[in-house]
C-alpha cells in the first residue's frame, strides 16, 4: 500500500511536471515512460483532477505540436494508460478537448495505428465502461472477420479442388469421348475399305470370267459354266454346313460340360473310395497286440473252423485227368501259333504295301507331267485293285458330270437317313 501512496505523491511533484514540460527530447520521453509505469502500478486514485488535467494538458501539446513520430507514439501510450486507470480521464478528454480527433489524424500510418485507434475510441465514448464495450466490440469484429475469413478460405479451397476436379472429369471425358469418336471413325474407314476391296475383287473375279468366256472356244463354255456351277454349289454347301455346325456348338458346349463335371465327380468318388480304403488297411494293420491266452483261444477257433470245413483233396486220378488235358491244350496252342504267325506277317506286309502306294500317290505326278516310267510304276498287276480302281474312276466322272443340285439332293438325303 506504501508504494501506491509514493506513487501518488510522484505524480503530485511539481518537478516531474517541469521534467515532462521540457523540450529535450530523451528527457520527455523518458519521464513519459516514467508516468506509464506508476500509473500502472499505483493507479490515479489519490491525485487530484488539477494535476490529471496539467499532464493531459502537456501531453495533448506534445501530440499537436510535435511532429517526432516517437514522441507522438509515447505521449499516445501516456494517455491510454491514464484513461485505463482512471475513468475521469476518458470525461476530461470528452470535455477538455473537443477539437483533438480530427488533429490526430496526421498521425495515421506512423508505426502506431492501434494505439492511435484506442485513444480516439476515448475520445468518442462517454465513460470508461462504453470504452471497454468498444473494445469488446472491436475484439468481436476482429474475430468474426477471422473466422469469416477462414470460412471464406475454406470454401475457396473446396471451389478450388472441385473445381479442379470438374475439370480434370471434363478432360478426361472429352479425351474419351475423341477417343471413341477417332476408334469408330476408324471402324468406319475400315469397313468402307473393307467393301470397297470386295467390291473390287467381285468385279475383278467378273472380269476375269468375262475375259475367260471370250477366249474360250464354243465347244467348252458349257463345261466351263458347268465348272463355275460346281464351284458355286460348293461354295453354298460349305456355309451351310458351317452354319449347321454353328448351331450345334451350344448343345457340345453344353455335352461338354457334362462331361467334365461327371469326371469331376468320378475323381471325388475314386479319392474318397481310396481314402476309406486306406483306412480300412491301416486299421487292420494296426491290430492291438494279443494276449497268450487270446492266441490260444484264437488258434483253438481256427482249429475247429478247420474240422468243420475240411479241404478237398484231389484223387490220383483227378490230377492226371488235368495233366492231360493241359498237355493237349499247350500241343494245340504250338500247332496253332505258326499258322497266327504267317496271318501276322500277311497284314504287316499289306500295311507295308498300302504305305507304300499311299506315298505313291501323295508324290504322284500332274497328268499333263507324267512319263511312261511313271505308268510303270502306278501299275499293279493285280486284278482287284484293277477293277476297284476302275470303278472309283467311273465313279468319279458320273459325279463330275451329275449337275451340282442333283450331288446337294443325293448328300442331303444321306444326311437324312443318317440322322
Amino acid at each position: 500500500m506504501s508504494y501506491k501512496t509514493l506513487g501518488g505523491k510522484v505524480l503530485m511533484s511539481p518537478r516531474l511536471l517541469q521534467l515532462l514540460i521540457t523540450d529535450d527530447k530523451e528527457t520527455s520521453i523518458v519521464v513519459m515512460n516514467f508516468i506509464r509505469s506508476i500509473v500502472e502500478l499505483s493507479g490515479l486514485l489519490h491525485i487530484a483532477e488539477n494535476d490529471i488535467c496539467c499532464f493531459l494538458d502537456e501531453l495533448v501539446y506534445k501530440l499537436t505540436s510535435t511532429s517526432d513520430a516517437i514522441i507522438g507514439r509515447s505521449a499516445t501510450k501516456t494517455v491510454n494508460a491514464l484513461a485505463e486507470a482512471e475513468s475521469r480521464v476518458v470525461h476530461l478528454l470528452n470535455r477538455r478537448f473537443i477539437g483533438l480527433k480530427p488533429l490526430l489524424k496526421r498521425w495515421q500510418f506512423k508505426g502506431f495505428q492501434p494505439e492511435l485507434q484506442k485513444l480516439l475510441s476515448f475520445l468518442t465514448a462517454e465513460s470508461a465502461a462504453v470504452t471497454e464495450e468498444q473494445e469488446y466490440h472491436a475484439a468481436a469484429v476482429v474475430i468474426q472477420s477471422t473466422f469469416r475469413g477462414y470460412k471464406t478460405r475454406q470454401m475457396l479451397h473446396r471451389a478450388e479442388k472441385a473445381l479442379s476436379s470438374l475439370q480434370r472429369k471434363y478432360r478426361e471425358t472429352k479425351a474419351a469421348n475423341m477417343q471413341k469418336k477417332l476408334a469408330d471413325q476408324q471402324q468406319r474407314a475400315l469397313q468402307e475399305q473393307l467393301v470397297a476391296s470386295r467390291q473390287l475383287a467381285l468385279r475383278n473375279v467378273r472380269n476375269k470370267h468375262l475375259h475367260y468366256i471370250g477366249i474360250l472356244p464354243a465347244g467348252a463354255l458349257d463345261k466351263y459354266l458347268e465348272g463355275r456351277e460346281f464351284e458355286a454349289a460348293t461354295k453354298i454347301q460349305s456355309v451351310w454346313r458351317g452354319r449347321q455346325e454353328r448351331k450345334k456348338l451350344d448343345s457340345r458346349y453344353k455335352d461338354a460340360k457334362v462331361v467334365k463335371a461327371v469326371i469331376i465327380i468320378q475323381q471325388a468318388v475314386r479319392k474318397w473310395l481310396a481314402r476309406k480304403r486306406t483306412e480300412r488297411m491301416r486299421r487292420l494293420f494296426l491290430w492291438p497286440h494279443l494276449s497268450d491266452e487270446k492266441h490260444v483261444q484264437l488258434q483253438a477257433d481256427i482249429l475247429r473252423w478247420r474240422e468243420q470245413h475240411p479241404m478237398e483233396v484231389d484223387s490220383q486220378a483227378r490230377q492226371e485227368e488235368r495233366h492231360n488235358r493241359a498237355r493237349e491244350l499247350l500241343s494245340m496252342h504250338l500247332l496253332t501259333a505258326r499258322s497266327h504267325q504267317l496271318k501276322d506277317q500277311h497284314i504287316t506286309s499289306l500295311l507295308t504295301r498300302l504305305e507304300i502306294d499311299s506315298n505313291l500317290l501323295l508324290n504322284a505326278p500332274k497328268l499333263h507331267e507324267a512319263s511312261a516310267a511313271d505308268v510303270e510304276v502306278y501299275h499293279s498287276f493285280s486284278l482287284p485293285v484293277s477293277f476297284r480302281a476302275r470303278e472309283a474312276h467311273h465313279s468319279q466322272l458320273k459325279q463330275q458330270q451329275t449337275r451340282w443340285w442333283q450331288t446337294y439332293q443325293e448328300e442331303h438325303d444321306d444326311e437324312e437317313s443318317g440322322a
